[in-house]
């Protein structure tokens, strides 16, 4: 598919620069492309070619020689029938939009190996083009995106159409971009396998060998560096995710208390993890990291609406994961990295809703849940846990979802909840007589243990991996730092 991807993105970039220059081919088809065993790409016979009227004031040269004019009128029928356009069918008049048409019946037959339009003579064709839809490309097959592509080009009024061949070509490079990636992704969990199996084949039998570290001491550091909110909010989801603090713990304002392993002192780095645009009027955005740390994905209003794109850390450009319109924001990812679990309002109904990275549709796993509901963890044993205005609950794969705290919803209220990866404690973020207090209790029950008490402003707490600390993100002097506790 990705071979036939570059060489249909060569046919309409080629087709793209003839109508940019006012030339409608209208006769797109694939006896009029040829592929070198360069794999360079070629649309020939522009026989039937017509230049568009541009209105503008020609510029003669006296050393061109004079072509003869060709006209063609009204009612005359141009073209080879199964790649001709409804309009072209009737003998009308065509714009750039036939050849959008054509393009989107060349697509149709490269991806099903089989023509959308057919009959046993031209006039059956004709009546085929003109007035039945053709058999839905097989989803099993074809990605949707593709599937979605040919049915905007081949509709019948071409108002309806791609307005462009820019915009279509636009679509398959994006289409292009999100195989690259679910091919990356299956590499990846085909590695995780293979890794997990032999990891499995060395614990069968294997005699195991002790490794004897150093013991952890206590030390005091300084903390030092500045980091926007932005910045901030990007680790704080990568440590949520599975990467390494420990990178960070030289960072901040002041001094905390913090165990470290004597070999890894004087060893801290700080350093950018990935970046994108904002989009304009965006002051900031959702993040996590993949269990991995491989790929982060993030909600942006880029293209308009709040949506969730993924991209890789250290290379390639964002792919935009939701392209329905609604509102989706505070993506979550499962487990094996391979889903993804994020809230989405539409219209006035809110629910939390999952998909697949490797294409697919999208599942809704809760609804009717409070606005602005936030996924806080896809946990090993498959709940999907997440915040509504005051509590915490757990969405089962079943769709069956369960209130986990009883938080009060009137005097102090909770701002914060997080559980532990192992689901047996959870953490949370109070304001009692101006004093921000992060607190942890079992998830079953049982008193609350006060661990911070600062009279500064606490905007986000997460749980290390291991689940013996958390880290959390105070304003010290202009900007927030990460502190943790331990």
């Amino acid at each position: 598919m990705s071979r036939r991807l570059d060489i249909l993105i060569s046919i309409a970039s080629a087709l793209s620069a003839a109508h940019e220059a006012g030339i409608i081919h209208r006769d797109v088809k694939p006896e009029n492309i040829i592929v070198r065993p360069d794999g360079y790409v070629k649309v020939l016979d522009f026989g039937l070619a017509k230049l568009i009227e541009k209105h503008q004031v020609p510029v003669f040269d006296s050393a061109i020689a004079t072509f003869p004019l060709v006209h063609t009128n009204p009612g005359m029928i141009m073209g080879t029938p199964s790649f001709m356009s409804p309009e072209q069918a009737k003998g009308k008049e065509v714009d750039a939009r036939a050849d959008i048409f054509s393009f989107g019946v060349v697509i149709y037959e490269t991806v099903s190996g089989h023509l959308p339009f057919t009959g046993d003579s031209v006039m059956e064709i004709i009546a085929a083009i003109l007035y039945t839809e053709p058999e839905p490309l097989n989803e099993a097959e074809v990605p949707p995106e593709i599937k979605r592509i040919v049915e905007k080009a081949l509709k019948k009024n071409r108002d309806e159409r791609y307005q462009t061949m820019k915009d279509l070509l636009l679509d398959l490079k994006e289409v292009r971009r999100e195989l690259d990636f679910r091919h990356k992704l299956e590499q990846r969990s085909q590695s995780d396998a293979a890794l997990s199996k032999k990891q499995k084949l060395n614990t069968n039998g294997a005699t195991e060998t002790a490794i004897i570290k150093p013991p952890l001491k206590t030390i005091r550091m300084p903390f030092a560096g500045r980091f926007s909110y932005f910045q901030i909010f990007l680790f704080i989801a990568l440590v949520a995710a599975g990467g390494s603090a420990i990178w960070w713990l030289a960072i901040g304002r002041g001094e905390q208390t913090v165990a470290i392993d004597p070999a890894l002192i004087g060893s801290f780095k700080t350093y950018e993890i990935t970046n994108w645009a904002n989009a304009a009027g965006e002051l900031s955005s959702t993040a996590a990291f993949s269990q991995d740390g491989k790929f982060v994905a993030f909600g942006s209003t880029e293209t308009g609406t709040t949506s969730i794109w993924v991209r890789q850390t250290d290379e390639g450009e964002a792919i935009q994961i939701t392209k329905d319109n609604f509102y989706n924001r505070y993506p979550v990812w499962s487990p094996n990295g391979n889903e993804i679990v994020y809230y989405s309002k539409r219209g006035n109904t809110h629910g939390l809703w999952r998909v697949s990275l490797m294409g697919g549709e999208k599942k809704l796993i809760a609804e009717n849940v409070e606005s602005e509901s936030k996924p806080r963890l896809w946990s090993k044993s498959g709940k999907i846990y997440f915040q509504g205005q005051f509590n915490l609950f757990a969405a089962a794969e079943s769709g069956d979802v369960r209130q986990v705290t009883d938080f009060p919803q009137t005097g102090t209220l909770v701002k914060i909840i997080k559980i532990s990866p192992d689901e047996s404690q959870i953490a949370f973020l109070i304001i009692e007589n101006d004093n921000w207090k992060i607190k942890i209790k079992p998830l079953g029950g049982g008193q609350p243990v006060e661990i911070s008490n600062s009279k500064k402003p606490i905007e986000n707490l997460v749980w290390q991996p291991d689940g013996k600390s958390i880290l959390y993100s105070q304003k010290a002097e202009e900007f927030y730092q990460i502190f943790p506790l331990i």
